[in-house]
This record gives structure tokens, sequence and C-alpha cells, in this order.
């Protein structure tokens, strides 16, 4: 292919003295790290299946566990993004010792085994697949999603948002992909759950409105239950083959690489508008990891509940299994565009616009949803997108935030510490669920999610972190 001379007489004169002669570079190489990137991040987004997967996954335990039920099995997701968190720092290190290669290859292979697993911990008990889908799977996730993050903003410097949003794109779109894919698997007539639990809060008065009873639907039939476990053999060794070819092209840029835009041509420096390296003890003594910490925290519960959960509200007033898969798939392209489209937004202006447009309208949005249950299928579809899509810059705005704020150095690192925000909500929101969700009803979820949304908009407001030039990150 094309390459681009790196030559060192394109550099400001008072850098070219001390500047080694550089290796040319492939031109094209920044961008196979994206799609290499993007295709790995859709086989690590797998668990955002789950929302689909859930109805199987819970009315199969519930052969040998009959009580069993959609609270208990959304710890699943709940310790797999939990895991995340955690071995996204623990990458981050691995990374720092072996390279984003190795660590993607050994966390994506863990991630495959811990799916292909599943298919046999689903006939022995609910604690062992916690033990494979939601720890293995999230552990795996974790490791590799540190190294594709790193590459992509190693690669693409001047415009981190969007080559964060774009490799993470893929992650989003892994329900797009996949779901159609379980569904013809598992339950390929279409069929609809035979068996419907509702429970009432007594504390209400009678004759209370439909939005307070918590309503729980199951399969039973014997030709779905049956085709379960396969389901994981087959999924698991997809991934597999997907994720040993997208590792081998993980890599970070050499350091003279590092004032170069993604296709080999120079930016203009700026040395006194670069971060300083701020390695994970400083930055635990900052305050804005706090708020950081915070923000990504209350948001965390919105992209927790509605992936786990929309297909199980759905099921209250849409009688349609193959509709409710198109909700999902379709939340999930709305879901990676968000990413790419939060992430460039920041690029152009700054972290907090972004984030005060994403609150607003996620709070609007989840305030509101209820109605879908009147207004019909067609409205819901557009609700789950406008949430999918709004939550989505979660996922492309903190990673690049952190980066702009704390430096690129121990960016990995430091973005794990900041995403255990986000498994803090999961924990949280996994209490409330199991804990509340039979008190106050679908309707008082969802306006508790509001105002988290809500409080996330007020710190975005309060957001006051400039880079060395007075601008705001």
């Amino acid at each position: 292919g094309d390459q681009v001379e790196l030559n060192g007489s394109d550099l400001p004169k008072e850098v070219q003295a001390d500047r080694p002669e550089v290796q040319p570079i492939p031109a094209w190489k920044p961008w196979v790290v994206i799609v290499c990137g993007f295709f790995m991040n859709v086989t690590l987004g797998s668990i955002y299946t789950f929302g689909n997967m859930s109805p199987y996954i819970t009315s199969y335990l519930r052969i040998s566990q009959p009580t069993l039920n959609y609270q208990d099995t959304a710890w699943i997701l709940a310790i797999n993004i939990a895991t995340q968190g955690i071995f996204m720092f623990i990458g981050g290190i691995l990374e720092s010792k072996w390279g984003p290669r190795a660590n993607a290859l050994i966390g994506s292979l863990f991630l495959s085994c811990g799916v292909m697993l599943t298919a046999a911990t689903i006939n022995v008990s609910f604690a062992l697949t916690l033990l494979t889908y939601g720890f293995m799977v999230g552990a795996g996730c974790g490791m590799s999603y540190a190294s594709t993050l790193s590459c992509a903003m190693r690669w693409h410097r001047r415009l981190q948002g969007f080559a964060v949003g774009l490799v993470l794109s893929g992650f989003a779109l892994a329900p797009f992909f996949f779901n159609y894919i379980q569904m013809s698997i598992i339950n390929p007539d279409n069929l609809s759950p035979t068996f419907t639990e509702t429970t009432t809060d007594d504390s209400l008065p009678s004759g209370s409105d439909s939005a307070f009873k918590y309503t729980n639907s199951y399969f039973t039939q014997e030709e779905v239950m049956d085709r379960v476990p396969m389901s994981f053999l087959i999924m698991g060794s997809v991934y597999i083959v997907i994720q040993c070819i997208t590792a081998t092209q993980l890599t970070h840029p050499p350091d003279d690489y590092q004032t170069t835009l993604g296709a080999g041509e120079y930016e203009e420096l700026q040395p006194a508008n670069l971060p300083d390296d701020v390695n994970t003890c400083e930055m635990l003594k900052r305050k804005t990891f706090y708020c950081l910490w915070c923000m990504i925290l209350m948001l965390g519960q919105v992209n927790m509940f509605i992936s786990s959960m929309y297909k199980v509200f759905g099921q209250m007033f849409i009688f349609n299994d193959a509709f409710l898969s198109i909700v999902g798939s379709s939340g999930s392209a709305a879901n990676a565009a968000g990413r790419v489209f939060w992430g460039c937004l920041a690029d152009m202006s700054n972290f907090k616009v972004a984030l005060i447009i994403i609150s607003g309208i996620l709070t609007l949005s989840l305030s509101t949803i209820i109605f879908c249950e009147t207004l019909g299928e067609v409205a819901y579809l557009l609700w789950i997108c406008c949430i999918y899509f709004s939550v989505a810059g979660v996922f492309s705005l903190f990673p690049t935030a952190t980066a702009k704020t704390f430096g690129l150095k121990h960016a990995s690192m430091n973005y794990g510490l900041v995403f255990t925000g986000h498994t803090a909500a999961v924990l949280v929101n996994s209490l409330l669920m199991s804990q509340l969700i039979g008190d106050v009803g679908w309707l008082g979820m969802f306006l508790m999610l509001g105002s988290c949304s809500m409080i996330t908009l007020v710190f975005a407001v309060c957001f006051n972190v400039k880079d060395k030039l007075g601008k705001d990150i």
C-alpha cells in the first residue's frame, strides 16, 4: 500500500534537532487498527445481547429452579459489567507489560471460553452460570476493551472522540449482528412466552394503574428450551474466530508517531496545551476524578436498566418476540451511531456541552417512556432508540475526557478506575430492581432513572475542567 514518509523537516525547528530518524509507516495502518478494534468490540459487546437472551436464559434456568425470575438473572449482567471495570484496570497494567496485542488476545479468548462453557453450566446451576457468563465474559471483555481504546486514542490523537466512537460503535452493534442469529437458533418459529407471573404492590389502592404492576413472562415450550445450551457453543465459536484475526493488528504506534495525525501527517505541536501524564495514584487525589466517577455512576444506572429490561417491559404490551428483537437490534444501531456522533460533537465543541445535551435528552425520554404502553409498539421502538442513542455518549465521552484530563500515558488504567463508577451503578441497579421494582412498578423505576439523568445534568453544568490554554476539555 501507499506509505507516508515521516520526514523530520515537517516538524517545528525546535523539535527537529533532537528527533531521531523515523521509519516509514503504512498510511493505512491507523485505519486497520480502527477496523480491527471495531470488530473486536463487536464480539466484546455480545453481552449487550443479554436483553434478548434474558427471557431464554431465565426460562431455561427455571426448569431446575422454578422460583428464579428476571430480577435474579439480572445479576449475570451486573457481575459482567462489574468485572469489566476491574479487569479494564488490570488489562491496562498487562498492556503496559506485554503490549495491546497479547492483552487483547488473552482477554478475548477468556471471554469466548466463558460463553462456550455456559452451554454446560446452565445445565448445572445458576451460580455456575454467573461464573461463566457473568464473571469470565466480563473479565475477558474488560481486558480486551482497554487495548482497543488505547490503540485508537494513540493512533488518532487529534480526533480522539471520533476514533474512540468508531471503535466502540462495534460494541454497541453486537446485538444488531447477533440478536437475529440467537433468535434463529433458539426460537426460529417466533413463539411467544406462554407463562406469565404478575406481582402487584399490596400497599397501593385497589384499581391502581397497571404501571404499578410488575409482570414477568417466561417460555415453557420444550422445542425452545432444548436449543438454549447449543446457542452458547455456536456463538462462542463465532466470537473466537473473529477475535483471533483482529487481535493481531492491535498495536501501539512508535514513540515518534505520538505527534502525528491518524494517517501520518503531522499536527501542529502545542506543548503548552498537552495534559500532564498523571498516574493512577495521583489521579485519585484530584476532585475531577470523583466528579467523572459520579457522573458515570448516574448514567450507568440508565444503561444497565435499559440493556437488561427493555424486552421484559416490552412484553407487557407487545406480544411479538420478533418485533422485540427488532427493537433491541435497532437500539444497538442507534447506540453505535450515538457513540460516533457524541465523540465527534465533543471533538468539535467539548465534553461539557455534549454531556449536558445527553443528560437533558435522557431525563425527558425516561420520564415519558411509560406512555408507550398506550402509544404502541412503534412508539416504543422510537423511545428505546432515543435512549440508546443518548446513553451511548457515556462510552465515547468519558475515555477521551479521562485522557485529556490525566494524559494518555496511563489512560487505560485511569479510565479503568473511572469506569468502576459504571461498575458501582450496575450493582446498585441490580439491588434496586430486586428490592424496589415490585413496590414502585415500572413507572417508579423510570422516574428514578430520569432523576439520575437530572443529577448528571447538574454535575455537567458545574463541570469546569480546562486545558493549559484555558479551553474546556
